[in-house]
């Protein structure tokens, strides 16, 4: 007939042909689908044309010797229902060749297979406390096996005795195996099950035997109540834990450093960056202090303070200046004098001369040793951090020689160094000598300058009257000139009238560069900090990218439901009360108002991206200028002053350093289910998200247990989703799930579906039925129990022999 037509209309026939279902032989020898297929498209010449038919091989021959090694297997039913599904899922049903792989895998990977689960009674127990299980034998799919059931028919309780049997270390979220159900009373210790691998082992466990969380897991079991406690988690901390553990296994080996955990890795890293960061937040500190300084002098009140002492001290000047000795004429001059009062006179202005020379000695070796003490202490501090350094260096050594051993390094190799205290200490000493040296000729002095105040007193006494008043009055100018000193002062003695005079002209013309500056420097430390704290994160980003490329295979399939990753830096949760603590609300300011302070720092801080340092640059900026400036409508950036909004002064400087060493800054892992974070996933999207996870991720092959995955999830998020990685999971590892939705047993195309059923009219007799999907009474039970979308049925309708 091909020959008859023309090209175009030949084509058209085997295109209808192949649509309406019918079957085309082909005379291909030992070859597979991929062969037959091409034969059709080079028919058609058309390479992109697809085809969903089952191919089979068939032969004539006698018997099975002269077959060969080609074979057609068929996953089915053993009846013509089951033959009649190849129609429906060719590429599923049908594998052409030596061995499919799933039996190669079982083959090959024995332990980790379960063959059959054996339950019975104990040897003695009479049925009192109910029949339950009694000589319940069932056999097990490698593939995905589906069991169902009503409502409290023994669902969990297969699943539960499954992972009690495999060790899951979930034991305290099961839900049949539990205290105030099948545990209670000691109902479970009348019970026992046996779980068979495929290798033959057998592990056979009491029902009221716990799992031993020190030894490891054989099967991975996600119990229904371990998904709801979970997914319902406010902070989600437990939720992204799973998720860092199941995506920590796709870092290379050589990236992990011989860490078994994420946090054992980050921790790691963190110890090294915490030193560089310790420093920083050191200078930050320093830094800190200086500013706070400034901004307390920035206030208004601070120079009213020193124009009020300033008026003060110059009303006390002009107060001196009226209490000025009244001049007495030197009475030596007096010609009238006896030559005897005259030379004691002369005499007396030599001691009074001489006593002003000893008092100006005595000033110059007090500043003298002023001077050395600074500079004896100065050396001491040096001295002390050679020390530590010293002893820094010892530690590191002692630490790390072992280390170096491994690499058959010598740690004298890599460190060499030399510390010398001679030097120091001989300078020390010669400066303390030199001190010593001037506290006795300072002492000598006060000896002398008290000598000398007894042979003037005693001089004096022996002056006439005038003289006498000449010599108080000498005294008391003495006196007076150094008050008046003292009042004046100069600019580096505090409270003096100058002092008051330069504190008012730098606060006029030079504090605002200053504090400038200083807050320059303060964001140069705080750019080191985010440098180094940006380091942490490349390793997150070393996660992102190790699971990305593997995710990306199958962004297709999601949709709208895009599963994203994302290495950043997000606000710790608790910064806006952080940081509102040491602010006090109760004053004029942005930031006023318990509720309309967070509000507006929300808003401050709303989009703003803190994976860049510039942004962050820009937010504490913009936190400054908030405070120095009433952002609110109304005040149109009227002036405030910092230290009226620190809520207690004492707190200022630890207001600084937390707002300006980032440690509200954390380095997050952050999964997104659309456009969604974690946090804003609702209890059934994070459930898909982790389920996901685990059948697409997991790098385990142990069998994967989970128990109603499609629970809060509605019927599309499961036909569009789930069911695609239930089918990619079930081709690595076995999969038992328990379910009560078509989507999940028919479109997934479980291998084997098994119903439970507990009568509880018959004494809670526990039965169960299994078969495949194309099984008439299998097909019964799913019609009757399992729920779902038209779609679900339209699919497989096909599948529903009997409905």
């Amino acid at each position: 007939f091909f020959k008859r037509g023309s090209n175009d209309s030949r084509k058209e026939i085997i295109k209808m042909s192949i649509e309406d279902g019918y079957l085309f032989g082909f005379d291909i020898k030992n070859e597979g689908r991929e062969q037959v297929e091409k034969a059709i498209k080079d028919m058609l010449s058309d390479n992109d044309y697809k085809i969903h038919l089952p191919v089979i091989t068939s032969s004539d021959a006698k018997d099975s010797s002269s077959v060969g090694s080609f074979f057609t297997w068929i996953k089915a039913d053993l009846t013509y229902e089951g033959l009649k599904q190849i129609l429906y899922e060719p590429e599923e049903r049908v594998f052409l060749g030596e061995e499919p792989e799933i039996l190669q895998r079982v083959r090959e990977n024995k332990t980790k297979f379960i063959k059959e689960l054996r339950i019975n009674q104990v040897a003695g127990y009479n049925g009192d406390k109910g029949i339950w299980f009694k000589d319940i034998k069932i056999p097990f799919n490698p593939g995905l096996v589906a069991i169902i059931g009503n409502k409290g028919m023994g669902k969990s309780a297969i699943t539960d005795i499954l992972a009690l049997c495999g060790n899951s270390h979930r034991y305290n979220d099961f839900s049949f195996l539990r205290h105030d159900r099948f545990l209670k009373d000691d109902l479970a210790n009348n019970f026992e099950a046996e779980l068979e691998w495929e290798s033959g082992e057998k592990i056979k466990k009491r029902l009221n035997e716990n799992t031993d969380v020190n030894s490891p897991e054989r099967v991975r079991y996600f119990p229904q109540n371990f998904f709801e406690r979970l997914t319902n988690n406010l902070e989600a901390y437990e939720f992204k834990k799973e998720l860092e553990k199941l995506v920590f296994s796709y870092l290379p080996e050589e990236e992990k450093y011989g860490k078994a955990t994420f946090d054992d890795l980050i921790k790691s890293k963190k110890v090294d960056l915490d030193k560089k960061i310790a420093f920083y937040q050191s200078k930050l500190k320093e830094t800190n202090e200086k500013i706070i300084d400034l901004e307390k002098k920035k206030h208004p009140e601070y120079r009213k303070k020193l124009e009020e002492l300033l008026k003060l001290k110059i009303k006390e000047l002009e107060e001196h200046e009226k209490i000025k000795p009244k001049e007495v004429p030197d009475p030596s001059k007096d010609e009238s004098l006896s030559e005897e009062l005259k030379r004691k006179s002369k005499e007396l202005n030599a001691l009074n001369e001489k006593e002003e020379e000893l008092k100006k000695e005595k000033k110059d070796l007090e500043e003298q040793k002023l001077t050395l003490s600074t500079e004896i202490n100065e050396l001491e501090h040096i001295k002390n951090d050679l020390y530590n350094l010293k002893t820094q260096i010892e530690l590191f050594i002692n630490e790390n020689k072992d280390k170096l051993e491994k690499f058959n390094l010598k740690i004298e190799q890599v460190i060499t160094y030399k510390i010398d205290f001679t030097p120091i200490e001989q300078v020390l000493e010669a400066k303390k000598k030199l001190k010593d040296e001037k506290e006795k000729e300072l002492k000598n002095l006060l000896d002398k300058e008290k000598d000398l105040e007894k042979e003037i007193k005693d001089l004096t006494n022996q002056l006439s009257e005038p003289q006498k008043r000449y010599q108080k009055y000498r005294e008391d100018l003495e006196k007076w000139e150094k008050k008046r000193k003292e009042i004046e002062g100069n600019e580096n003695l505090p409270h003096s009238v100058k002092w008051y005079e330069k504190e008012i002209r730098y606060i006029e013309k030079n504090l605002d560069v200053d504090l400038s500056d200083l807050r320059n420097e303060r964001i140069e430390y705080t750019k080191e900090i985010f440098k180094h704290k940006n380091e942490l994160l490349g390793i997150y980003k070393k996660f992102k990218k190790s699971v990305e490329e593997k995710i990306s295979e199958f962004q297709g399939i999601f949709g709208d439901y895009q599963i994203n990753i994302d290495a950043s830096f997000h606000l710790d949760t608790n910064f806006y009360d952080d940081f509102l603590r040491y602010i006090n609300q109760k004053v004029k300011g942005s930031f006023y108002g318990v509720d309309e302070g967070k509000l507006y720092l929300k808003d401050l801080i709303k989009n703003k991206k803190f994976n860049d340092f510039e942004e962050i640059k820009s937010f504490l900026i913009e936190i400054i200028d908030s405070l120095e400036k009433d952002k609110r409508e109304k005040y149109q950036n009227e002036e405030r002053y910092i230290k009226d909004q620190i809520l207690r002064e004492e707190k200022w400087l630890e207001f600084y350093n937390f707002l300006f060493s980032l440690s509200y800054l954390k380095p997050v892992y952050e999964l997104k289910f659309g456009n969604k974070n974690i946090e804003l996933l609702s209890p059934g999207e994070k459930g898909a998200l982790l389920i996901v996870f685990y059948l697409l991720l997991d790098k385990e092959d142990i069998p994967l247990i989970i128990d109603q995955p499609e629970e809060n999830l509605d019927n599309e998020s499961i036909y569009r989703i789930l069911t695609h990685f239930i089918r990619y999971a079930k081709n690595r590892r076995q999969l038992i799930i328990v379910t009560h939705n078509p989507n999940l047993a028919i479109v997934g195309d479980a291998e084997q579906i098994i119903y439970v059923h507990i009568d509880k009219v018959n004494n809670n007799k526990f039965s169960f039925e299994s078969g495949a999907i194309e099984n008439s009474q299998i097909n019964k039970h799913c019609s009757d129990i399992l729920e779902g979308t038209l779609k679900a049925f339209d699919k497989r309708r096909l599948k529903y022999l009997r409905l």
